[in-house]
């Protein structure tokens, strides 16, 4: 692996709290918070490209797999 490619470990990272009710996306060894992403862009602090996409489609090319 090239090492300008992995993770750098940030000793004083504290992740952001969750409340009850939010939504939280489990990936790997990651929880991806879905409602503080979608406030972040909500208050223009994360920029995002919105789009459409055929989830019927999406699910057949990743052969039913998320």
């Amino acid at each position: 692996m090239n090492k300008s490619r992995k993770i750098k470990l940030n000793k004083n990272y504290t992740p952001l709290p969750t409340s009850e009710g939010d939504e939280i996306y489990p990936n790997g060894i990651f929880d991806f918070s879905i409602s503080r992403i979608l406030e972040y862009i909500a208050e223009g602090k994360l920029e995002a490209e919105e789009g459409r996409i055929e989830v019927k489609e999406w699910f057949e090319i990743r052969g039913g797999n998320i």
